[in-house]
Formats: C-alpha cells, sequence, structure tokens
C-alpha cells in the first residue's frame, strides 16, 4: 500500500477541484477512470469514484450521453458504487442527447437497485420525453410519482404540460395546470406559459385568452411569452381584432 503505483491511472485528476472539470477535459477523465477499472490498478486508484463521477458531470453538460453510460458501466465493473447523483447526472445527459428511452431506462434502474428516484431524477426523464413530444410518458411519469410518494411540485407538473404542447395534447396540457391546485401544487410562469403554448398549436384562441387572464387572477407574472403565445393562438385562428386588444393592453 505504501509502495510506488505502477498503474496507469492520472492520480491528478483525484485533486482536481469540482470547477476545474470542465466539459472539455471529460474525455481524459474517461480515460483515467478507464485505467481505475483495470484489475491492475492500485487499491487508491480503484477506490476513487469522485474521477468519474465528476467526468459524468462534465459529460452531462454537453449531452455526451453515449460517454455517460460507459463511464457508470465502468463504475459498475468495478468497486466504485454509482450513487443518486451519478445515476442523475447521466439521465440529464440523455435529456440532453434528447435520448428519453435511456433516461427512462436509467430511472427504472434506480427503483430496482439500492438507489431510489426523487423529484430531480423524475423530472429530468419527463423533461427528456418533453424533448421530443412523448407526452404520454411523460404524464405517466407524473402519475407514478404520485404513487411512489414523491412530492410534486410545478417544475415536474411544468415539464409534463410542455410534453404536451410539444406532442399536441393541449386538453392534456389544461388538465394538468387544473390538477396543479388539487395537489397543492402553485402554478408558475413557466405551467401556464407551457399551456397557453400548447393553446397556440390548436388555435385554441379563447382558452389561451382565459389563462392569460387566470394569469392575472392569480397574480402570476405574465411576460412576453405568453404574449406572443396567446397572439398566436389569435393568429392561428384568424382573430386578428382579439390580437390587437392584447396588444393594446
Amino acid at each position: 500500500r505504501g509502495g510506488r503505483c505502477h498503474c496507469t491511472m492520472p492520480h491528478g485528476y483525484m485533486d482536481m477541484p469540482q470547477a476545474a472539470c470542465k466539459p472539455e477535459t471529460a474525455l481524459t477523465c474517461m480515460s483515467g477512470v478507464a485505467a481505475a477499472a483495470r484489475k491492475d490498478a492500485c487499491l487508491q486508484c480503484r477506490g476513487d469514484a469522485s474521477v468519474a463521477r465528476r467526468a459524468i458531470n462534465a459529460c452531462g453538460k454537453i449531452a455526451h450521453w453515449q460517454q455517460a453510460l460507459a463511464l457508470l458501466a465502468f463504475m459498475g465493473q468495478d468497486v466504485l458504487e454509482p450513487n443518486f447523483v451519478t445515476y442523475t447526472s447521466v439521465i440529464n445527459a440523455c435529456r440532453k442527447g434528447a435520448e428519453w428511452q435511456q433516461a427512462l431506462a436509467l430511472l427504472l434502474v434506480m427503483g430496482q437497485i439500492d438507489v431510489e428516484p426523487n423529484i430531480i431524477s423524475y423530472s429530468t426523464v419527463i423533461s427528456s420525453c418533453g424533448k421530443v413530444g412523448n407526452w404520454q410518458t411523460a404524464v405517466a411519469l407524473l402519475s407514478a410519482m404520485g404513487r411512489a410518494t414523491v412530492e410534486l411540485d410545478n417544475i415536474s407538473h411544468s415539464a409534463a404540460i410542455s410534453a404536451c404542447e410539444k406532442g399536441g395534447a393541449w386538453q392534456i396540457a389544461l388538465a394538468l395546470l387544473s390538477a396543479m391546485g388539487q395537489v397543492t401544487v402553485e402554478c408558475d410562469t413557466i405551467s401556464y406559459n407551457a399551456a397557453i403554448s400548447a393553446c397556440e398549436k390548436a388555435a385554441s384562441w379563447m382558452m389561451a385568452l382565459a389563462l392569460l387572464a387566470a394569469m392575472k387572477q392569480a397574480i402570476v407574472n405574465s411576460n412576453t411569452i405568453s404574449y406572443n403565445a396567446a397572439i398566436g393562438a389569435c393568429r392561428r385562428a384568424v382573430r386578428w381584432d382579439r390580437a390587437l386588444s392584447i396588444l393594446l393592453e
């Protein structure tokens, strides 16, 4: 243990601060972790999970989901145990790479091992589904959160509403927005905007205007996205008079 290490693990990465592990150094970190997985690696190298975690986090920032999955596999093969943060970082990499199937698979794996998913991991997978308009899976995951006694918040709901918006399921989006009050989750600007945008795609101008009015009544701040989406709904329905009235408010 006290002798000189002859393995190929770059020990310098063990002392690297979190901020120094930037996305551009992720692949270099990966090569170090790969060396740590070798049977002839020293105990010091093989026991350092922080190297892999920093590299996975860096891969997540630049949507290198393949490399993040490979690092997770290295950790599983060696004595390095992935934790909640590790899995969530890989899920986030899959989200940025629009790989919702991979993100969902990782969430299911977390439920099968001693790494319990929480609101962050669920919301990240829901957002991943939203990027490709897979509203069915997003809504199913939102329901699964309730059954798993995972606390719901406006982030998870907004992500599911955005998935409905991208998938053209505007009525489901409105139902989710309405359900937020029933589960004591406060509607915010993001959730309202997602619902109004869903109405815009469906040219449902009356509902878009109703939501805009509901924001004011609930004292929720509206912004450029809110107004543009409502105007867009009026434009699609060829209701230029109502679009003009929004501009004149």
